[in-house]
């Protein structure tokens, strides 16, 4: 009777962790991060712009999250000076916390909590936190008054005045609203050095709505 019982119980444990195996697998399918990622920043906000645009740097880490200490805000509304937010936890279209590293001050493009991370347990995420989606250009580095890196085709740097210029264009609100602003950034050659243009060389004219044009002026 005994061993019967014994046998019993070794196959429910059994099922239970067959059970377990077959839950965690379906789980992180569900989970599975799959996304479109647009090369550029204004690509990106051209597929989903952001719910919050501001500078800042990462003060702490929290779990799967961070502390950010906003410097100013760009677009959006937000009145605090700390706000919270979430990367991945491994199932996420999420940036890693641990790409940012702390004080390093960055142009962050956030959207609204959706609370994902809290699907296996927990409620450390809140409806008025943040997270910083991995889905396209979501975050830009900041030094010296210029944000660089992949902001536009053929631009990788800009200061944050024609920055923010270029965000609102790129938006899909004032691409809707302010269809035919198109404004001339500045000239670039070959090598991306700015130029006010020669003949017999091909430049590219770089517009604050990321289109970029190739001429070439023949003498």
């Amino acid at each position: 009777m005994k061993k019967l019982l014994f046998i019993l119980t070794k196959n429910i444990t059994v099922k239970k962790i067959m059970i377990l195996i077959v839950y965690l697998f379906l789980s992180e399918s569900a989970f599975a991060c799959t996304c479109i990622n647009p090369p550029t920043y204004c690509e990106t906000m051209q597929s989903e712009t952001s719910d919050l645009l501001i500078v800042g740097y990462k003060i702490t880490d929290i779990y799967h999250g961070m502390s950010i200490k906003i410097i100013q805000v760009l677009e959006g509304t937000e009145t605090r000076d700390t706000i919270t937010v979430w990367g991945d936890n491994g199932m996420l279209c999420r940036h890693s916390s641990a790409t940012f590293s702390l004080y390093d001050t960055i142009v962050f493009a956030l959207h609204n909590c959706d609370l994902y991370g809290n699907w296996l347990g927990g409620n450390q995420e809140q409806p008025d936190h943040y997270q910083i989606s991995n889905c396209g250009v979501y975050y830009l580095d900041y030094f010296n008054g210029q944000v660089i890196g992949s902001i536009a085709n053929g631009i990788n740097s800009l200061n944050l005045n024609n920055f923010q210029q270029l965000h609102f264009s790129c938006s899909l609100t004032a691409i809707e609203e302010y269809p035919t602003n198109k404004e001339l950034l500045k000239i670039t050659d070959l090598l991306g050095r700015e130029t006010k243009g020669t003949k017999n060389e091909v430049l590219f004219y770089i517009y604050n709505d990321g289109t970029v044009e190739k001429r070439i002026v023949i003498e």
